[in-house]
């Protein structure tokens, strides 16, 4: 029987466009890659990440 794997989500959010692209180039180093385009979240920018082990 083989376990089905989901990809892990989240949003990383930043208040300016500088600070959500270092957050986004930060997690991008680990692995993770961006699924959905930077919009407006809460007071500043976010969008989604996605991590999907291999």
């Amino acid at each position: 029987m083989s376990i089905k794997r989901r990809p892990l989500k989240k949003i990383v959010f930043g208040m300016t466009e500088k600070t959500i692209g270092k957050v986004i180039a930060d997690h991008e180093d680990r692995g993770w890659r961006q699924s959905t385009p930077i919009k407006k979240h809460g007071y500043g920018l976010g969008c989604q990440m996605i991590w999907q082990k291999k």
